[in-house]
């Protein structure tokens, strides 16, 4: 069975040759001055998806995230993407992964707290929500 190894939201994500590039990962918080909204936020969301030696290779596997605010959703996109292959030369119990690197925007129309759920497969148990904001600047 595919397991969401890991999820995070960076300034920019990249995949090449099955390592992703990240970098400022870890937001959670925008600043964003009130004169500014509503905005449109570049981001990039990084993840690591692992299969099991019994999953098929070549089966079609979706990749769901969905972003909220306050007054409910705002962005859902969705990615399909087959079961790789085992690498060669790598011990017979090794999970196989696949690193997936999306890039969108996210609208943020007000300041508040919002939410960017991730599933696999569709799967509640195969989820991840991470927590943001956006906020004015201090000072």
């Amino acid at each position: 069975m595919p397991a969401l190894d890991y999820v995070l939201l960076a300034d920019y994500v990249r995949e090449d040759g099955g390592t992703i590039h990240i970098m400022a990962a870890g937001l959670d918080t925008f600043t964003i001055p009130a004169a500014a909204l509503p905005a449109a936020v570049p981001v990039g969301l990084a993840a690591r998806v692992t299969f099991s030696t019994q999953d098929p290779v070549g089966e079609m596997n979706q990749f769901i995230f969905t972003f909220a605010g306050p007054d409910g959703s705002l962005l859902t996109a969705t990615q399909h993407f087959e079961t790789p292959p085992q690498m060669p030369g790598v011990p017979p119990h090794w999970r196989t992964a696949i690193g997936l690197a999306v890039r969108t925007v996210l609208p943020i129309p007000a300041h508040g707290n919002y939410s960017l759920e991730v599933r696999l497969n569709d799967d509640p148990t195969l989820s991840r929500t991470l927590d943001l904001r956006a906020v004015e600047p201090a000072g």
